[in-house]
């Protein structure tokens, strides 16, 4: 028997002479004492017919080696086309970037300058309302429209300067007691809903905490009281209720106002979109802004309408339910 792995000869010229032992041995014997890499070859004559023998070791080096480095030249290949496409990418979409920044700067400004005439048309028109004898009764009409549009204005440039802001600004996280800040916005509103004949409730649970922007979080509560208020009609409640559900916080608000159409459902949180037949004061953004908030907190949104009112539910993590979201 001879000592070799099997496939370590090869014939080049003939396979089918039968070589005596003693040549495949001196073959192996020659490929297991060059240098690493060289072939062991003998060359056999028998009959008049040339038989060239040589040892396959020295291949399979060979292609050992040749294998790792293509594995080596294409990992670092595509590793050169990744870092190229990467910076490729950056370098396409920098303009693209600039433009957006550029625009979100012009809206912050514009804005920004929008709000001193209006609040100075605001004051004159409630001067003129507060001695309207001098008016008549279509002055009052007038100063009334007047002071209407300029409230819608002003709802809609701050609408505008938060969306700016917020798409501008990170969000300064701090740890928050979320029913105590919904409990300062509902004691807010108190006023609002006695002047529109409404009953406001709350019901809010205890040491619910979380992790957000207390800024943005006290306008997400304010933007759905401020629209349950809008649309519920005089003598009715609007209701508030924050509870704690396993690792959510679900906050809803909820008014007995008509009900909104099914087809209407879907387009509520659109930019800018108000239901047909809403004629109040708000300009579209409000609900899109609550919305991008409660994304905003790894949250969610949703409403529901039905004969008995209108339900807005926002579900934001609880405190460890974030971390461990953030943490993975």
């Amino acid at each position: 028997m001879l000592d070799l792995e099997e496939g370590e000869l090869s014939p080049v010229v003939d396979f089918g002479l039968n070589v005596p032992p003693e040549a495949l041995k001196a073959v192996a014997e020659k490929s297991r004492t060059q240098p690493q890499g060289a072939t062991g070859e003998l060359h056999y004559r028998r009959e008049g017919r040339l038989l060239a023998l040589k040892g396959r070791r020295g291949e399979r080096r060979l292609l050992q080696r040749t294998a790792l480095l293509l594995f080596l030249g294409d990992g670092l290949a595509l590793g050169l086309l990744a870092l190229l496409g990467r910076a490729l990418g950056n370098w396409a979409l920098a303009p693209f970037w600039e433009e957006k920044r550029r625009q979100a700067g012009l809206a912050a400004e514009a804005s920004h300058e929008l709000k001193t005439p209006l609040t100075v048309i605001l004051a004159n028109v409630g001067l003129l309302l507060a001695q309207p004898e001098g008016l008549g009764e279509k002055g009052r009409s007038r100063a009334h429209a007047i002071q209407a549009e300029g409230l819608r204005m002003a709802r809609l440039v701050a609408d505008l300067l938060s969306l700016t802001q917020m798409e501008a600004e990170e969000a300064a996280w701090e740890r928050l007691d979320f029913g105590q800040l919904v409990q300062g916005v509902l004691l807010s509103f108190e006023a609002v809903a006695f002047e529109r004949g409404l009953e406001l409730k709350g019901e809010i649970a205890p040491s619910l905490f979380l992790r957000g922007d207390r800024g943005r979080l006290t306008q997400l509560v304010e933007i759905l009281l401020d629209n349950a208020c809008k649309y519920a009609p005089p003598g009715t409640a609007v209701e508030l209720v924050l509870a704690g559900r396993g690792k959510r916080l679900v906050l809803q608000v909820k008014n007995q106002g008509e009900p909104i159409p099914p087809e209407e459902m879907g387009k509520l949180f659109r930019r800018f979109y108000r239901a047909a037949g809403q004629d109040g004061e708000g300009a579209g953004l409000g609900l899109f802004l609550a919305q991008r908030i409660a994304a905003l907190h790894g949250g969610r949104l949703a409403a529901q309408s039905d004969g008995e009112g209108t339900v807005f539910a926002a579900e934001l993590p609880a405190e460890r339910a974030l971390e461990a979201r953030n943490s993975r």
